[in-house]
């Protein structure tokens, strides 16, 4: 199917990674996902994301770190990068939804970026400075 399988999970493929993928059915891939590209869902209700159990809860003023596992899978931690001061708390189950055109796919034996071809050096000074995307660009 057109879905990653992250414990008992699914996540949709993004569009541009299934023809690059196809002949990679029931392959392992490591996904990775920036904190602060992470979304509390506060509808909790399930929707393009996964559904998590909360660990800790750092409120730093501006923002809110969390780190939680998997509902399903307590060795899958993820960080959580949130605005704002926010109301949850340790052993609560979250949703967060995410935009699978801010994953990137990882070869597990290697390590090496398999999508976006782009760094993730490359991709956060783009973002920073787009004028320097620009001039790589021509």
């Amino acid at each position: 199917d057109n879905n990653f399988a992250i414990g008992e999970q699914s996540i949709p493929c993004p569009e541009p990674w299934r023809s690059l993928l196809r002949s990679a059915q029931n392959q392992s891939f490591l996904l990775g996902i920036r904190p602060e590209h992470l979304r509390l869902n506060s509808a909790d209700t399930e929707s393009t994301g996964l559904n998590l159990r909360v660990i800790v809860v750092e409120p730093l003023g501006s923002e809110t770190l969390i780190r939680a596992c998997l509902s399903d899978d307590s060795s899958q931690v993820i960080q959580i990068k949130a605005m704002g001061s926010l109301q949850v708390r340790p052993g609560e189950q979250i949703w967060v939804d995410l935009s699978v055109e801010d994953l990137y796919l990882f070869d597990p034996q290697t390590g090496d970026s398999l999508f976006p071809a782009e760094t993730l050096r490359e991709r956060d000074a783009s973002r920073r400075h787009p004028q320097l995307a620009d001039r790589r660009s021509h």
